[in-house]
């Protein structure tokens, strides 16, 4: 009996993905226009999405995507969280004075009255593989 050579770790892990043909054919003339193999942009897409994707459905409040995703299985989505921010100097005094002219204590709001958006969030993609099927764009 022969024994068989063990193996070289490399790091990596073979994969073997089965893709729609239209698909295909848009990433390879993608990888291709960028002169880089399938392989290469498949692992920057994959490394991207993996430090990336947000679990379940991105909420928005208004204008903005709050940081408070709703969860759900099937889910997911990318792009940046709304941030806020503490008003402060000349723009915290101006709300203060506001509140005074309507009879309010300013010490006697919550915090967040004083809050503004720094960034509203965007979202890039989501992505939802439930029953919703949000994702499918055939019929």
């Amino acid at each position: 009996m022969t024994k068989r050579k063990k193996a070289k770790k490399t790091g990596k892990t073979r994969v073997e993905l089965r893709l729609d043909d239209e698909v295909f054919a848009g990433v390879k003339e993608l990888a291709d226009a960028a002169g880089i193999s399938l392989n290469q942009l498949m692992q920057a897409l994959a490394r991207w999405a993996a430090k990336e994707a947000k679990l379940g459905d991105a909420v928005r409040d208004g204008q903005c995507v709050t940081k408070q995703a709703v969860p759900q299985e099937g889910s997911l989505w990318f792009g940046e969280e709304a941030t806020r921010r503490m008003l402060t100097g000349k723009a915290r005094k101006k709300a203060e004075k506001e509140l005074r002219e309507q009879g309010i204590d300013p010490n006697a709001v919550p915090d967040t009255y004083f809050e503004e958006t720094a960034n509203p969030g965007i979202v890039y993609a989501e992505f939802d593989f439930t029953e919703r099927r949000v994702v499918k764009t055939d019929d």
